[in-house]
């Protein structure tokens, strides 16, 4: 099993976007990674500093590779989507849940089994 943890440059800070072409390296690479890592069962779970990871990563979605119990959803207060977790395609998802407490996000879950 691989657990892939991570914390992005919040970007936005710096008027900058993720999804701008200056960045396609650091895109490029996280893909390679998490699609070589779904060769086996596969959780990521990271604040990407960035709403929408269909359109950052489109390639890791792809055939259902990986899957993203949910979106759209705040992860931190006052700021929208932020935290994403996924799951290869290895598993099958049980439930999920966005705790929110008094912090800068709120708690992020999911309970999966193995396919």
């Amino acid at each position: 099993v691989n657990v892939i943890n991570g914390h992005m440059v919040p970007f936005h800070y710096f008027n900058k976007d993720f999804s701008d072409l200056e960045f396609s390296n650091i895109r490029n690479e996280m893909a390679e990674l998490f699609i070589e890592s779904a060769q086996n069962p596969t959780l990521v779970g990271a604040d990407f500093n960035y709403a929408d990871l269909q359109v950052l990563l489109p390639k890791v979605f792809e055939n259902g590779l990986f899957t993203e119990p949910f979106t759209n959803l705040a992860t931190t207060p006052g700021s929208g989507q932020q935290d994403h977790l996924l799951f290869s395609k290895n598993w099958k998802l049980k439930n999920w849940q966005v705790l929110k407490f008094n912090s800068d996000h709120h708690m992020c879950t999911m309970e999966l089994d193995l396919a």
